[in-house]
């Protein structure tokens, strides 16, 4: 708004570039926070989509000593699956026979495949190697551990940096601070000409030095006069009352 009138009407001395300059720094603040923010998210739904990719959509189910293909969600904890070579485990659960290196890398960290055999437990999204594994289910869906992690990772992007924290921080401080300044100085202003009923000029003078300007000038009926005789005043340090009706 400062910035505007000053374009408007084009007062002389009118600090119209102090106004655009504020103008930009608390935009700056929030492009900022907004270009870290989708970053930070961004970062977020790629993680989370790589872990989703580890899910297969079907299972191998074993049952009655037949195999069938079915959608994850068909599967209950209790069922036995047959994890194939070269394929992602399903589901969480313990190895009842066979046996295979499973690479739990993505999952776990663990940076070498791990030897799987009866009685071993595996875990969704991880990956089966040149063995076949039969696995009883004890885990499936939004109690696997793929998906647990996967939520954690939904939650902590809802999170923000302790970064975005503090421009947040900076920007509650910062915006109502600079209009309660602006609102002082607006009141001010409007308040000295009233109490000190002079030029603009001597105003500043007043407020600054005020021990200076008493030195300076003289009040007489209401009306500021020079108070210094040039220049053997100046010299001298004396002063005298000017001519009221001169």
């Amino acid at each position: 708004a400062g910035g505007a009138i000053g374009l408007a009407l084009r007062l002389p001395g009118y600090p119209t570039g102090a106004f655009f300059a504020v103008t930009v720094m608390v935009l700056s603040y929030h492009i900022f926070s907004e270009w870290l923010s989708l970053i930070v998210k961004t970062r977020s739904s790629q993680a989370v989509k790589k872990l989703l990719d580890l899910e297969p959509d079907v299972a191998y189910l074993v049952k009655d000593g037949r195999e069938q293909e079915v959608p994850l969600e068909q599967v209950r904890v209790g069922d036995l699956v047959r994890i194939r070579p070269g394929g992602r485990v399903p589901v969480d659960g313990q190895a009842e026979s066979g046996e295979s290196d499973v690479d739990e890398s993505l999952v776990t960290g663990e940076p070498l495949p791990v030897e799987k055999r009866a009685g071993d437990r595996v875990v969704s999204g991880a990956l089966n190697g040149h063995g076949t594994l039969l696995v009883r289910v004890s885990a499936v869906g939004e109690e696997s551990f793929l998906r647990q992690v996967i939520r954690s990772v939904e939650d902590a992007r809802a999170l923000k940096p302790g970064l975005l924290h503090l421009v947040d921080r900076v920007l509650r401080v910062y915006t109502p601070l600079v209009l309660f300044t602006a609102a002082a100085a607006a009141l001010f202003w409007l308040i000295v000409p009233l109490v000190v009923g002079a030029s603009p000029d001597l105003q500043r003078a007043v407020v600054c030095r005020p021990e200076r300007a008493g030195h300076g000038v003289s009040v007489r009926d209401r009306h500021l006069r020079p108070a210094f005789d040039r220049p053997r005043g100046r010299r001298s340090g004396r002063t005298r009352r000017a001519d009221a009706h001169r």
